[in-house]
């Protein structure tokens, strides 16, 4: 059985790391991952030439992660060519909404988005698992 998620695009920082990303969002979660330079730079090429590669070589360590592993085969998909920047979990994060999009934070790290279109869907789905916006 697959389990639930949010998965969107925007733009990610974590600590020196910033720029095109991706936001995945688990019942326990979220991943804050890196889209990675070389697709972005060559577009629909560099998307198939990233690709090749990447089936050539080993499946990225962040898709061995138990969470990952139960989501659907599309969702992993989405998420096995790019870079985990960090993991949060959602029993001890403080999210507080940005003119642009969000801020989250374990006390530890902290995840900058950007993504005006899917601040709702983030909202709701954090406030159906009971994790307060400020």
């Amino acid at each position: 059985m697959a389990t639930e998620c949010l998965r969107v695009d925007g733009n990610v920082k974590v600590e020196r790391s910033k720029g095109h990303g991706q936001l995945l969002f688990t019942q326990e979660s979220i991943f804050a991952f890196r889209t990675n330079r070389a697709l972005l730079l060559f577009g629909v090429l560099g998307y198939f030439l990233g690709s090749l590669i990447l089936k050539a070589k080993s499946a990225p360590p962040h898709l061995e992660d138990p969470e990952i592993r139960g989501l659907e085969s599309s969702v992993q998909k989405k998420v096995s060519g790019v870079s985990l920047l960090a993991k949060l979990s959602l029993h001890k994060l403080e999210v507080k909404r940005t003119r642009w999009g969000f801020n989250f934070s374990d006390g530890n790290v902290l995840v900058e988005y950007q993504g005006l279109m899917h601040k709702n869907k983030i909202s709701d789905f954090l406030a159906a698992r009971g994790v307060e916006v400020s």
